[in-house]
């Protein structure tokens, strides 16, 4: 069923209202990441002066594998929703009820299987990574608790989906920002001690993103049985698999994509060993800064991701044009201001994010370069959402191996072997650049090519 909202009406107010509750959730999913890597990277403080980051690059060696696992919900995640969405607007609750419930025993089997794995697998895969002896004690602690706790992170991030699906985006924003307050609260008090609890370091950290998903998980089941919108009765398994069939033909593209970046940031991080600790944590730094300043694109390209489906859909491909057009034009007026503010920012930034003096100059390095392929790069994920749209999730993959693997990453490594740190990053911005033109040409010529999308109500109903 057409939402006529979105096919009808003034395409960039639509566009804005539909953007806002996005950069409320996304904000908060941000500042949850941030406060642990803040409050984590004042743990170095206390080391000898002239000592390397231990606790800020410890941590930072765990960003791709929290992340990628986080990449294995929102595949999963963006299959329920489509599904969800379309079982609603087909007026079949029992269906959606099904695809909820069958949902949620998939997210559930999986992380057990990855705590399994993941704590059997600690010492190797981040020796692996490059990780030092030194920094082993500190991995073990951390990512001991997130494996034991990993369930609790992914249960509210499949809720939070089922809900957009069904219509709901009001309380999916209310279950982010509880999550990240509560996380907000509880870093300081675990980590340092604080109100009589004993001073655990990267366990409390750990421990504080554990207890506050947790939480948020118990509200969001709460959200899903109130809203009557998961079966209670035991599935039959012909149907449960089938049901998955159709769930992984949505979802394994989606995590494919999303996989490559932590991916090619386990890349960055090895050939930031190179240049010492003080380099691997200024570049977990620069990520986090630079979540922060995709907020606002990625609420963009997922919207527009919705708005491209149902307009062409409908056949309003001059609609989807124009919106094409103007989300390039609110891309790169953004990009511009990002650049601006980051680049007056940069020194009191590291300043404040770290005490370490070679980590302050790698990160104010990684903002004044970085940021500078920001136009291409933001009009560049509003593409690779846009593939979805247009039907064609693997060639959203295929341009984000060319974009980041091959290079983004061939470029950081020729840069950081004859330029040295510098010449890493500046080689990563060009390769990056690169990259996302070639993306957005083939987007455009996708675009081109299908000016109408294929409607696949038909498909999923019959795959069901």
């Amino acid at each position: 069923m057409t939402n006529n909202k979105i096919t009808q009406g003034n395409i960039y107010k639509t566009l804005l209202v539909l953007m806002l509750p996005q950069i409320g959730g996304f904000f908060a999913i941000t500042a949850f990441n941030f406060a642990d890597t803040w409050f984590v990277s004042q743990l170095d403080k206390n080391l000898p002066a002239g000592a390397e980051s231990l606790y800020l690059s410890s941590i930072s060696l765990t960003f791709p594998i929290v992340f990628g696992v986080g990449c294995i919900a929102i595949g999963i995640g963006i299959a329920i929703t489509t599904l969800v969405s379309r079982a609603i607007g087909n007026d079949d609750r029992d269906l959606a009820q099904r695809i909820v419930r069958d949902g949620f025993i998939l997210v559930i089997a999986l992380t057990l299987a990855i705590t399994v794995l993941g704590l059997c697998t600690i010492d190797p895969l981040f020796k692996m990574l490059g990780a030092k002896p030194e920094q082993m004690p500190v991995l073990r602690d951390y990512m001991t608790i997130w494996y034991y706790g990993a369930i609790f992170m992914l249960l509210p991030m499949t809720g939070n989906n089922a809900l957009r699906g069904a219509g709901n985006t009001f309380w999916p924003g209310i279950v982010m920002v509880t999550g990240s307050v509560l996380n907000i609260i509880l870093d300081p008090i675990l980590i340092y001690g604080y109100l009589g609890f004993p001073a655990m370091g990267v366990k409390g950290a750990a421990l504080a993103t554990v207890i506050s998903r947790s939480i948020t998980a118990v509200i969001c089941l709460y959200f899903i049985f109130k809203s009557k919108l998961i079966a209670i009765y035991l599935p039959r398994l012909s149907e449960m698999l089938h049901e998955y069939k159709t769930i992984f033909t949505y979802a394994f593209p989606a995590m494919g994509t999303k996989m490559i970046m932590p991916l090619t940031i386990c890349i960055y991080n090895i050939m930031a060993f190179k240049f010492g600790k003080d380099a691997v944590a200024a570049l977990n730094m620069g990520a986090r800064v630079e979540q922060f300043a995709l907020l606002i694109i990625v609420s963009m390209a997922i919207v527009l991701m919705i708005f491209l489906s149902q307009n062409l859909a409908a056949g309003n491909a001059q609609r989807a044009r124009k919106a094409i057009n103007f989300c390039y034009y609110c891309a790169v007026s953004y990009s511009v201001v990002c650049y601006i503010i980051l680049y007056y920012s940069a020194v009191p930034l590291a300043e404040w994010f770290n005490n370490i003096k070679q980590v302050q100059d790698y990160s104010v390095t990684f903002i004044y370069i970085r940021p500078l392929c920001y136009p291409l790069v933001f009009i560049a994920f509003l593409c690779q959402h846009g593939y979805f749209a247009l039907g064609k999730p693997f060639l959203a993959i295929l341009m984000e191996v060319f974009r980041l693997l091959i290079f983004s990453v061939t470029l950081a490594w020729i840069g950081g072997y004859y330029f040295g740190y510098n010449g890493m990053i500046t080689g990563i911005a060009i390769g990056t650049a690169l990259g996302s033109i070639v993306s957005i040409i083939a987007f455009e010529r996708a675009f081109r090519n299908h000016p109408t999308i294929i409607n696949i109500d038909e498909h999923i109903t019959e795959s069901i």
